[in-house]
């Protein structure tokens, strides 16, 4: 998402382009003017009426008539036999269509998907008797308002669903909150060392240590001034994930992954540059070097979502990051390259050569090589290197390698004239600029000067001197197949991952529209994405509805023909009447502890039922026994998934045999105070995380607000439901009393598309720099 500019008494822009106030923004005006900003209903339409609604991926906001005038995703009514009209306004340039439902969620009617910002669609349909919701495919949890019609007659209760529960609910836990007064806690681990503490990872831009005195005042960092995100609005950037290196007793080292501004390596159209940051904690390890930071990896993103964020060693010593597939919706648009299955548009997930987007990375932080500022793995399963052929041939020149720089003395042309480069962007003023295969943009001196600047992989600069010696050739780490640094690909948006006491990778991945997915990561693995949303096809013609056949392997001449592997756990956002969750959130293995009935059992979670109200959801899953040989439900003679399916369901949309060799999901039952828990077991909260401590105890990390700041960010011990809590609740430090920390500029000091070139706002090498279509 872009840095939003806004005066009292001037137009709001985005990028520099006008643009309309968000839902947010509509509804603060709608409380300050006394207007209803709720989910009523309007007034029964006449022949011939015109809704007019502006959408934007929070949610429609209604403009006309005048009875749902600034109202969120406002109830249309309708008479049966009428004819409507719909005008809706695309108004925040990310994808949207509007779908009628039937009461099955079947798609009915509707409009295509439009991108451009300010785009009007009008679509004229009749009412039936079917009609019972409206949405938009893209993001169908937040865009989504019902249908009323008049004159038609309630079911008899013969003629009501089931209400047996596809998801039933499981054992009881309690929640003992220990830090409280966070912004939006996204990340909970512990080092490797003697000390007593937990550090929790602030979304914008803080580390804080809670020890047996609960939180302390002071952060043990603060880069919230390199940190491209925007607090006062739904925002998946940030400070995203912490990992510690298995000797930081002894070295003092950890890692860092946040959405930092866009600097020199991130052409301005894009949102931010992903990176990957080393830091350096004091000799007593009881804070950290803000100035110690060494960038590891420097990825472009093209969208403000799908930013993944997770980090860990795994027990190979080896750092493993998490990356989603650049953002917006289906694995397509600005960012996302072509890949091999034609059916479908996109996109990152599929393929491995031109980007570093959507998938698993692995590299070796203990070494340099290959002018990279780490290592790469040499098992690796993309890891290519033939020493014999590069020292006998001459080096080709293919798709996916780094344009070579121009001869200092080559002609250019006009400097005036706008030139696509094949990327989509186009290059001005006095400077040609060339993307590459990764939208990396290398700024290329136009005067004759006797260096050469050459630019490489992470946007560093190097001098190199031009002379007449030829430069051996180095092994080729990024033709064909694909980039080394890949461990596993095919994900949407990888959000919480976790290795196991035994060393297996389990993560989770964001679905688009239908549902959320829990993945066994193994080596090689591709995962399906866009092929696959988990184990169903996937259209991005038609997200809603998947098709009934697609690819279960790539082709042979795509990595040699590898299988699309199916998740371990893959749940729908809905099922008939339950509502269970729109953005699944990866947990941890619980294997000690009080809570015998969670023993062994996957504990993750659900970010929320909706978008405006926290409804988050904590699950278990049992695997069965010898999973981590690749085991299956069917295989081992346990319950799966598909034997949760109500007898005598008949869901027209999923195809239950498609679970059989899932594992079998439960709700937690939650015991805990009424200001965290609802009806039904819901968590009056929205889950952002999940996190384990040095005794194997689980934490849940959640927040009452929808975007990161307020202060209702909360992290919470799970217990027996009978325990009461045996600490003191422990605050983040007060806003008003703030302790010696460098203070965050205003947004409007660090905006980075003001002027992403200038080298004061960019970040440099040696300078300090800078979570829905599902959220998600």
């Amino acid at each position: 998402m872009a840095q939003r500019n806004s005066d009292a008494n001037s137009e709001s822009t985005w990028d520099g382009v006008p643009f309309a106030p968000t839902r947010r923004t509509v509804l603060k005006s709608a409380a300050a003017t006394g207007v209803a900003a709720s989910l009523a209903t309007v007034g029964t339409a006449q022949e011939g009426e015109t809704f007019e609604l502006d959408g934007f991926s929070e949610g429609w906001v209604g403009q006309a008539p005048d009875e749902i005038a600034e109202e969120e995703n406002p109830t249309l009514q309708l008479e049966v036999g009428q004819t409507y009209v719909v005008e809706w306004t695309n108004a925040d340039g990310t994808p949207h269509d509007f779908v009628i439902l039937n009461a099955e969620g079947d798609a009915i009617d509707g409009t295509e998907i439009v991108t451009e910002q300010g785009e009007v669609v009008t679509f004229e349909f009749e009412a039936t008797e079917e009609m019972a919701e409206y949405y938009c495919s893209v993001h169908p949890a937040e865009m989504r308002g019902d249908i009323e019609l008049a004159d038609v007659e309630e079911p008899t209760p013969d003629e009501e669903p089931d209400d047996e529960l596809l998801i039933e609910k499981g054992p009881t836990v309690g929640l003992e909150t220990v830090a409280e007064g966070l912004d939006s806690p996204i990340d909970f681990q512990v080092a490797n060392e003697e000390a007593d503490r937990r550090f929790i990872v602030d979304q914008p831009g803080q580390i804080y240590v809670h020890g047996p005195d609960g939180l302390e005042d002071e952060p043990f960092l603060d880069i919230a001034d390199r940190v491209s995100i925007d607090v006062d609005d739904f925002d998946e950037r940030g400070l995203l994930g912490i990992a510690f290196h298995p000797e930081f007793q002894e070295n003092g080292r950890f890692f860092l992954r946040y959405s930092g501004h866009r600097g020199t390596v991130t052409p301005a159209s894009y949102s931010h540059t992903f990176v990957v940051s080393e830091f350096q904690a004091g000799e007593d390890l009881e804070s950290a070097d803000s100035d110690s930071e060494r960038r590891l990896m420097e990825v472009p993103e093209p969208q403000f979502n799908h930013n993944a964020g997770p980090l860990a060693f795994g027990p190979d010593g080896y750092l493993y990051v998490a990356i989603g597939d650049g953002g917006d919706g289906d694995d397509t648009g600005p960012g996302h390259p072509e890949d091999w299955y034609t059916e479908n548009e996109g996109g990152s997930g599929q393929n491995t050569r031109d980007t570093l987007l959507g998938g698993m990375l692995r590299i070796d932080v203990d070494t340099e090589e290959f002018d990279k500022p780490y290592g790469i793995p040499e098992d690796n399963p993309l890891y290519e290197m033939d020493l014999e052929e590069t020292e006998d041939e001459e080096p080709e020149e293919e798709e996916g390698v780094d344009e070579e720089v121009d001869e200092a003395d080559e002609e250019l042309e006009d400097d005036d004239e706008l030139e696509d480069n094949g990327n989509g962007l186009e290059d001005e003023n006095d400077e040609e600029v060339e993307v590459d295969e990764n939208g990396r943009g290398d700024e290329v001196q136009e005067e004759t000067t006797d260096e050469e600047i050459e630019v490489d992989e992470n946007g560093r600069e190097d001098e190199v001197e031009e002379d007449d010696e030829e430069v051996e050739d180095e092994p080729e780490l990024t033709g064909e197949p694909g980039h080394a640094e890949y461990y596993a690909w095919g994900m949407r948006n990888p959000w919480g991952m976790s290795f196991t006491d035994d060393g297996e990778l389990l993560a989770a991945d964001v679905g688009q529209l239908l549902f959320e997915i829990i993945n066994h990561v193994e080596r090689g693995g591709n995962y399906g994405w866009n092929v696959k949303e988990g184990v169903h096809c996937f259209s991005t013609d038609n997200p809603g509805e998947p098709p009934e056949e697609c690819p279960d392997e790539t082709p042979e001449d795509v990595r040699g023909g590898e299988p699309l592997l199916d998740p371990v756990i893959d749940y729908p956002q809905e099922y008939d009447i339950q509502n269970i969750g729109s953005a699944v959130v990866g947990g941890r293995m619980y294997t000690e502890g009080g809570l015998e009935d969670l023993q062994d059992g996957y504990i993750f979670g659900d970010w929320s039922e909706s978008f405006e109200e926290p409804l988050g959801k904590l699950f278990v899953s049992h695997p069965p026994d010898g999973w981590q040989d690749g085991d299956r439900p069917t295989d081992a003679g346990a319950e799966s998934f598909a034997d949760q399916v109500p007898e005598g369901t008949d869901h027209p949309l999923y195809e239950e045999e498609l679970w059989e060799e899932l594992w079998p999901v439960e709700q937690l039952r939650i015991d805990a105070d009424d200001d965290l828990v609802r009806d039904e077991d819901e968590l009056d909260r929205f889950v952002l995380a999940f996190g384990r401590d040095a005794e194997g105890e689980i934490y849940v990390l959640t927040t009452e607000e929808n975007f990161p700041s307020g202060g209702t960010g909360e992290v919470h011990r799970l217990v027996p439901a009978d325990e009461d809590p045996a600490e003191p609740v422990d605050e983040a430090p007060d806003d008003e009393d703030p302790v010696d920390e460098p203070e965050a500029p205003e947004d409007d000091e660090i905006d980075p598309e003001e002027d992403p070139e200038d080298p004061d706002e960019a970040p440099g090498e040696d300078d300090e720099t800078e979570g829905s279509d599902n959220g998600s």
